[in-house]
C-alpha cells in the first residue's frame, strides 16, 4: 500500500510517496542542509513529489552596513545553491515533481527562482495552472514594505511580480509555516513560486 507523507529535513521539506511499513529513514542531523539532502535522497526508498524551500536565511545585500551575521552574498554561504537545486531536480518525480520556493525577502525569492529556472531546468507554474498542490486562501494585500525590499528596488533589482509569482499562499492556512503566518499577520509580502521539473 502506498501513502503520501511529509518529511522535514531542516530547511528542506519533502512530500514523498512510500510503501507503508517498509520505509526506514535515519533522522540523524547532518551538518548542512545540502549534505543532509544529498545523503538522504540517494538512498531514500520513496518517490519525491514535492520539495519546499521556505524562508531560508537571507544573504547580505551589496550595500554598506546591514546584518554582518548573514552570509556575505548569494554565492558565499547562502544555503540555496545550484548544486542543491540540481539534486532536488534529479530526485523529484519526472512526471509532475514540484518545488515550492518562498521568501519574505524579494531579492532572495528572485535569486532562487532565476537560479532554478535559468541554470537547473525548472519551469514555473502560474496561479491559474491546475496544480494538485494548490489550495490557497484569502490573503490581505500587503501594506508594509520591508526596508530590505525598498533597498532592493532602489538598486534596480528585479521584482517578484508577474507570471509565475503567487500572491496568495499555495497551501491552506493550516499548512503555513510560522514565518508565513507572521508575515500574513504583519501584512508583510511573501514572495512565492511553484516550479515543476
Amino acid at each position: 500500500m502506498l501513502e503520501w507523507t511529509w518529511e522535514v529535513w531542516e530547511s528542506v521539506t519533502l512530500l514523498v510517496r512510500r510503501s507503508v511499513g517498509v520505509c526506514r529513514v535515519d533522522y540523524s542531523l547532518l551538518s548542512t542542509q545540502r549534505k543532509a539532502f544529498f545523503e538522504r535522497s540517494k538512498d531514500y526508498p520513496g518517490e519525491i513529489a514535492l520539495c519546499l524551500i521556505q524562508f531560508p536565511t537571507p544573504y547580505r545585500l551589496p550595500k554598506e552596513g546591514g546584518n554582518m551575521q548573514l552570509p556575505t552574498s548569494q554565492f558565499d554561504g547562502f544555503m540555496v545553491t545550484e548544486t542543491l537545486l540540481e539534486s532536488i531536480h534529479l530526485n523529484l518525480l519526472r512526471s509532475n515533481g514540484k518545488l515550492l520556493l518562498q521568501s519574505n525577502c524579494e531579492d532572495v525569492a528572485v535569486f532562487m527562482r532565476n537560479l532554478a529556472c535559468d541554470h537547473v531546468g525548472f519551469t514555473f507554474e502560474t496561479e491559474d495552472s491546475q496544480s494538485p498542490v494548490s489550495c490557497s486562501f484569502e490573503n490581505p494585500q500587503p501594506k508594509r514594505v520591508p526596508q530590505r525590499t525598498l533597498d532592493w528596488i532602489a538598486m534596480g533589482g528585479e521584482r517578484a511580480i508577474g507570471p509565475g509569482w503567487f500572491q496568495t499562499p499555495v497551501f491552506h492556512k493550516e499548512g503555513c509555516t510560522e514565518t508565513e503566518k507572521a508575515c500574513l499577520l504583519n501584512h508583510t509580502p511573501v514572495h512565492r513560486c511553484l516550479l515543476r521539473v
